[in-house]
Parts: structure tokens; sequence; C-alpha cells
């Protein structure tokens, strides 16, 4: 993680081309070939086959059909891949940011996983506690600029991609114009703030957000927010108004009484049990990595010979 850490400030990534036909890609793709959030179809495999025949000329061994079958099916566990991979590294960020907020379990025992802290807002709702948690799954995203960008070449140096894009002699990749493997790792950490936020549907129901009031958006629209600088109506009630005002102190107790099943176990058991299958299958990726030849560049570091 210790390129996230030195991340740069600047408002664009220019990458080092790399050449058309270097030997340490071992996948191409555009920076649209990945879907964000729907399901892949075989229209999206057809149109990486394509592609890849018109760009790297790809001669299909098999039937048109059974090429498109198959690119489908390596689609399918390329994105399970970014995604798996994207939830360990987007965890440890936000779980260690729980521990620079000195959130803790009622053991007083700092937390370990993402289930742990979903479950520690679901049942507190004072303001104190979601400004904490809003600084874990936001704040400390702002402080690392183009985090997703910087993730997305970890990620993409690993496993030897690049965009086809890169080879072209203007190509530069900015924050506006990002690759499908970055998109898709934000959708990753949109996805966890949700999960966050549907926790408390059966408690306090309050959520965390970066959503400014429409009242504010309409007197000035093109004003944007200060990174990493929390505002009340950041932690937002069911009415959409600022949580401002903290529980009785047997807000708690109240609540259990009324829904024993404030927090699943079941759910957080299924979150464990995921996360465990997310760090098995990054393990297995270390050491796949581990066995290859040694001595090859990255990626980032590749340029026109």
């Amino acid at each position: 993680m210790s390129k996230l850490e030195s991340s740069s400030s600047s408002s664009s990534d220019t990458r080092i081309l790399i050449p058309p036909q270097s030997p340490l890609v071992k996948r191409w793709l555009s920076l649209k070939e990945l879907p964000i959030e729907k399901a892949l179809t075989i229209h999206d495999a057809n149109r990486a086959v394509k592609l890849k025949q018109e760009h790297e000329h790809y001669v299909p061994v098999v039937a048109e059909t059974k090429a498109a079958e198959e690119m489908l099916l390596k689609m399918r566990v390329e994105v399970k891949s970014i995604k798996t991979w994207a939830k360990v590294q987007l965890s440890s960020i936000v779980i260690t940011e729980s521990k620079n907020q000195g959130i803790k379990n009622n053991s007083n025992e700092y937390l370990t996983t993402v289930c742990q802290l979903n479950s520690v807002f679901a049942s507190n709702a004072s303001p104190s506690i979601g400004e904490k948690v809003w600084q874990c799954f936001f704040g400390v995203f702002d402080k690392r600029k183009l985090w997703d960008l910087a993730l997305e070449q970890e990620f993409m140096t690993s496993r030897h991609w690049a965009y086809r894009e890169m080879r072209l002699p203007d190509f530069q990749y900015t924050s506006r114009a990002k690759g499908c493997v970055a998109k898709i790792i934000r959708a990753v950490k949109n996805q966890m703030v949700d999960t966050l936020n549907k926790g408390s549907n059966g408690t306090h129901q309050n959520k965390i957000c970066i959503t400014r009031p429409s009242s504010m958006i309409k007197t000035d629209p093109h004003n944007r927010r200060a990174p990493c600088l929390f505002q009340p109506y950041f932690y937002k009630n069911i009415a959409g108004e600022a949580v401002v005002v903290t529980p009785t102190k047997d807000w708690n107790n109240t609540q259990q009484k009324k829904n024993p099943q404030i927090i699943s176990s079941t759910t957080c058991s299924n979150d464990v049990n995921n996360n465990a299958e997310a760090v098995v299958f990054y393990n297995q990726e270390i050491r796949r990595l581990q066995d290859m030849v040694t001595g090859v560049s990255k990626i980032n570091t590749m340029c026109v010979s």
C-alpha cells in the first residue's frame, strides 16, 4: 500500500507509453472493455474479440461463436478477480482508518473487519460515530489523491495488464478518463458504503453520504465540497436532515427490545466468509506472482525502446 501513501496531488496521471509488442504485457484491454456495474453479456464478449482481432492481429482457432463464449467466461473471471482484490485493499484502508479514529467495539477492542465496523455504526446513532465512520469511508480516500488510479495501476502491474490506448503517442490517462479497472474498483467502494447504510435500516436509519442539501445545490450549483472536511449534513437521518443530537443513553437497549435482530449474525458471518475467501484468493495471486520469472520490470517502469 506504499503507492497510496505517496500518491500525487496532481489532477492527472500520465503513463509511460508501452511498446505494442511488449512481451511484458499479457493482457491488452481497452479503457471501456469491462462493464462497471451491469452483468457481462455475450455482446460484451463479441466486442472484446473484435477489438483483439483489430488491434492484436488475433485469429481465433475456433468458431467465432465459440471464441465469444470463451471470452465471456474469461471476462467474468477477470471482473470477479478485480472486485475480490479491490475489496481486500479497500477493507484494509477502511479498518486502518477506523483505528486512527479510535473506533472500538463493546469490549473496548479495535475493529478487525468491515463487518464489525458496520455493526458499530448500526448500533450507535451518535453524531460523533457518524463523523468517524464517514472519515473511514470518505475522508481517508480524500487524503489519497487519485486513489482509484493508484489501486488500478497496482492491480494491472501485478497481472501484467495494459490498456491498448497506451500505445497512442498522444495518450494521457487522466482522472476524468478513467479505465474500466479503476471504475470497477470505485464501484466496489460505493457498494461497501451502500452495505454500511443498509445495515442501519433496522435501527436508527441514519446514513453517511457526500451529498450537499438540495437547497445548497440550488443556491450554489457549481461549488464542490472541501476534501477531508466533514459537514453535519453528511450524516443524515431518514428525513434527510443532519443528525446533530446525540440519542438518549437507553437508545440501544430500547432498539434491541423492539428488534432483537438489529445486527444480523448471518450477515456478519457471510461478510467474514467473503472476506476470508478474498484473502485466500489474494494470497494465491501473490504466490503466483512470486513464482514468475524474476527480473521482469513492472508496467509503470516500461518505456519505448
